[in-house]
């Protein structure tokens, strides 16, 4: 438990949306991101080295349970955000769960699925946090906000095309739209979860993962 709080899991993961909010920018994408990597090789000693027969016989089940839950919560809860940081909150929160549920999966594959999806979503999460950094907010005596909202997105194309780019080609792939390296990396863990014969779990994840597109897009 103590794990998933770290890893801001669903239902665990309440203090990750004012943290991020109420952090400075350059520290918010090292402990969005970074710590996840430290987290799961831990969770990996434990269950696939330490106590590999309890966690397939008797806590996998839990295990899919938590990260469904945690897309459901990342894909539901930013559907109504408008301040960036919070949506890359939830963001990171649906994300969690894709990694969990590759963990679930209780073989190989999916251990080596959870480390490519690793990859690619530190990457997209470094050009995301990277663009949101760019981005200038007008300061003067009566407009000082402390945090970007996606009103501040607005004309970027017409302001900076090249960025909005950037911006669009990342949230595609964090989305899964083919044929981003995104959509590579959810393809992968889906088969690996079918794989393990977890079929509902597999089906809900994946009508899931369309409501998170939305707001995405």
């Amino acid at each position: 438990i103590s794990i998933f709080i770290k890893l801001s899991a669903a239902p665990f993961h309440f203090w990750s949306l004012d943290v991020y909010e109420g952090s400075p920018n350059s520290t918010t994408f090292f402990f969005a991101v970074v710590p996840k990597i430290g987290l799961f090789l831990l969770l990996m000693r434990i269950c696939y080295v330490g106590f590999y027969d309890i966690f397939v016989t008797q806590y996998q089940m839990y295990f899919f349970v938590i990260a469904v839950l945690s897309i459901f919560v990342g894909s539901i809860g930013g559907l109504e955000q408008r301040k960036i940081k919070t949506l890359l909150a939830y963001s990171s929160i649906g994300h969690t769960g894709y990694l969990l549920l590759s963990f679930s999966s209780g073989n190989i594959e999916g251990i080596q699925m959870m480390f490519y999806y690793l990859v690619i979503y530190m990457i997209s999460g470094l050009c995301l946090w990277s663009v949101y950094m760019f981005l200038v907010q007008k300061r003067n005596r009566y407009f000082n906000k402390t945090n970007k909202e996606l009103g501040d997105l607005a004309l970027l194309k017409e302001s900076n095309p090249m960025l909005a780019l950037i911006l669009s080609i990342t949230l595609f792939s964090i989305a899964g739209i083919p044929p981003l390296v995104g959509f590579l990396a959810k393809i992968g863990v889906f088969l690996t979860v079918i794989k393990s014969s977890a079929y509902l779990v597999a089906v809900l994840s994946i009508l899931l993962s369309v409501i998170s597109t939305f707001y995405y897009i």
